[in-house]
């Protein structure tokens, strides 16, 4: 089984409108500081690099289909600015930001100013109010989870100017996964589990395949993808462990391919620009049901010479790693049939009742 691996990352600007001074002045003092009368948002566009699997355009991310990739629906949201001087003799300026729908730009709830004189390291975060952790039901609205901050490491520097720009990028990481050959209309549910945690993602509209998006810590590893379906058939264990330690501004782009959840690909797509990697992988495979007679069992001789006893239970329903692949012989207690036609594990409910 293939993976490919490929990064693209975008980032936004924030240009901070600010009082203005012709002073130069090199002087510690209260007169050299420039007020900040308002913080304007722009998004930058993406850039991208484009791997030799496939075209980024493949996956949402950084689409007009993707939500985290505008500032629309962050007006309620607060910018928090800290600007420091790295000589320490000026002391820290820090404030919030809120949205001013009049202006289009953001205005503090407090003075803050900016020494006018020399570079500053800056920090900024922009978040929804009251934001601590991320939520880990996200079904319903992912854009709410994607804190966005300076594109540092944890600070940047810039020069006080009429408009400095600042540019920001996504403060988590994110996955970004489609099912392929699996009808959307079975599906009942899918579920991400991080360690132990579990998570909802978004399902995004109007995609050609089920694709979902879930913003999630940065350091995670190995998520694990479960699907339920109306059919009754669970699909355990999909664990794309080639994902390790996930980064800052992040998207991670896999999909899992046919009705056993294999995986079929996975693309690791910076927010930002990266290079393309590609790798050998295997995954765990989703286990079969089998469905005959409730408290019935049948024993399954496989082509690779192993065999397997399963019960079904009260549901007429038995779910488990099969032995094997495909299936030449079946004993019960009413008929020991050994199959003209083989049956092919290559479907996830297998119904055993005409065996019996």
């Amino acid at each position: 089984m293939k993976i490919y691996i490929r990064s693209i990352l975008y980032a936004c600007t924030i240009g901070l409108v600010t009082g203005c001074s012709d002073s130069t002045r090199t002087e510690d003092t209260a007169d050299e500081q420039v007020l900040l009368e308002g913080i304007a948002l722009t998004l930058q566009e993406p850039v991208t690099t484009t791997p030799s699997s496939r075209a980024t355009s493949d996956y949402v991310v950084n689409t007009e289909n993707d939500p985290t990739g505008t500032l629309t629906g962050r007006e309620t949201w607060e910018l928090d600015v800290i600007i420091y001087n790295a000589d320490g003799s000026f002391g820290s300026q820090s404030g919030t930001f809120t949205w001013d729908s009049g202006n289009s730009y953001w205005i503090p709830t407090t003075d803050i100013f900016f020494p006018n004189y020399t570079q500053q390291e800056v920090q900024v975060n922009l978040h929804p109010a009251g934001w601590t952790t991320i939520d880990p039901d996200q079904s319903t609205d992912i854009l709410d989870q994607d804190v966005l901050i300076e594109n540092g490491d944890t600070s940047i520097t810039v020069y006080p100017a009429h408009i400095p720009e600042i540019e920001v990028k996504h403060a988590h990481s994110m996955l970004d996964f489609r099912l392929a050959d699996i009808d959307g209309t079975e599906l009942s549910s899918v579920s991400v589990e991080i360690d132990n945690v579990t998570y909802e993602p978004y399902e995004v509209s109007g995609t050609t395949l089920p694709e979902y998006l879930l913003i999630i810590p940065v350091g995670s590893s190995s998520p694990v993808i479960r699907v339920s379906t109306t059919g009754g058939a669970n699909y355990f264990q999909t664990t794309i462990d080639k994902i390790t330690n996930t980064a800052v501004n992040t998207c991670y782009c896999f999909t899992l391919q046919g009705l056993e959840l294999a995986l079929a690909e996975i693309m690791i797509q910076n927010w930002a620009t990266g290079p393309g990697i590609s790798g050998d992988y295997t995954s765990e495979t989703s286990y079969q049901t089998f469905r005959g007679p409730a408290g019935e069992s049948a024993t399954l001789f496989f082509d690779n010479g192993l065999e397997q006893t399963i019960v079904f239970d009260a549901q007429g329903e038995y779910t488990g790693k099969p032995a094997g692949r495909t299936i030449i012989h079946i004993i019960t207690a009413q008929n020991d049939t050994r199959l003209d036609t083989p049956i092919v594990l290559g479907t996830t409910i297998i119904d055993l009742s005409s065996y019996f």
